[in-house]
C-alpha cells in the first residue's frame, strides 16, 4: 500500500495493547497501532493490528486504511498449526471484493456495500461508532465470511482498564456464531469484548487507558496527490 499526500503533512499515532484471556487465564495479546494521516478529503487512519494466541498456535497481522463511512478494505495474514492463509478485502465500484488465499488456491467473492456494515478490523477504529444501529454485518479478517446478527445498545457500564474504571457503552451483537459483548469508551476506543468459545468465556481487554495522540513524523511527500491501494 502506497500513500502520497500533498504538501507537508503531520502524522500522529496511537498505540493500544490488549490482553486476551480464556476462562480468566491469559492466552494471548493484541496490539493496535493507529496512524492518523491528514488527506485532501479529511483525516485517514492506517490501522495495523497484530494478534497472537500461543496456546492455540494462532497469529494474525491485519492492516487497512479507514477514511470514510464505507467499510474499509484490509489485508490479513493468518497462521495456525503450521498452516497459513490470507484474506484480502479490496474496495471497488461495486463494494468489497474478497479473496481467500491458502495452499489450495484462491477463492473470491463480492459483497455490495449495503451488505457490509463493518469489518473485524474496522471494529477497532475509534472513529467508527456503532451508534444506534440495530444490525451488524461484519466481514471477518480470519475467514473472509460475512457474520450477521442483531445489535443492541444495552446502556452505560464501566470496564476495568489497568488501574482505572472507565465508562463504556455496552453493545450486544448476536451473530450465528454466538453472542458478542462490545464495550466502547468515551473516546470511541474499544475497551473490551466478551464472547464464549468452546464453552469458555474469552475476553479481549485494553491493558492501559487510551493514550493522547502523539506526533510521530513529518511527511513531506511532494505536491502530487496519488493513492494506490491493495
Amino acid at each position: 500500500m502506497l500513500l502520497l499526500l500533498a504538501a507537508t503533512a503531520f502524522a500522529d499515532t496511537q498505540s493500544l495493547e490488549y490482553a486476551i484471556t480464556a476462562a480468566g487465564l491469559p492466552v494471548g495479546t493484541r496490539s493496535l497501532k493507529i496512524t492518523y494521516l491528514p488527506g485532501p478529503q479529511g483525516e485517514q487512519r492506517l490501522l495495523e493490528c497484530y494478534t497472537e494466541i500461543p496456546i492455540a498456535g494462532f497469529s494474525q497481522r491485519v492492516s487497512g486504511l479507514s477514511a470514510d463511512s464505507l467499510p474499509p478494505g484490509f489485508a490479513a495474514n493468518n497462521a495456525q498449526g503450521g498452516e497459513s492463509w490470507e484474506v484480502q478485502a479490496v474496495r471497488n465500484a461495486g463494494g468489497l471484493q474478497v479473496h481467500f488465499v491458502d495452499a489450495r488456491g484462491t477463492q473470491s467473492s463480492q459483497f455490495a456495500f449495503h451488505q457490509v456494515s463493518t469489518t473485524s478490523l474496522a471494529l477497532m477504529d475509534p472513529e467508527r461508532s456503532l451508534g444506534q444501529a440495530s444490525q451488524l454485518d461484519m466481514l471477518s479478517a480470519e475467514t473472509g465470511e460475512l457474520l450477521s446478527g442483531p445489535l443492541q445498545l444495552l446502556g452505560s457500564e464501566t470496564v476495568q482498564v489497568g488501574a482505572k474504571s472507565l465508562p463504556a457503552q455496552h453493545y450486544l451483537w448476536t451473530p450465528e456464531t454466538g453472542p458478542v459483548h462490545l464495550f466502547y469508551g468515551e473516546q470511541g476506543v474499544l475497551l473490551q469484548t466478551r464472547t464464549r468459545v468452546a464453552g469458555q468465556q474469552v475476553e479481549l481487554t485494553l491493558t492501559e487507558p487510551p493514550q493522547t495522540r502523539e506526533l510521530e513524523l513529518n511527511l513531506d511527500l511532494g505536491p502530487a496527490v496519488q493513492e494506490e491501494s491493495l
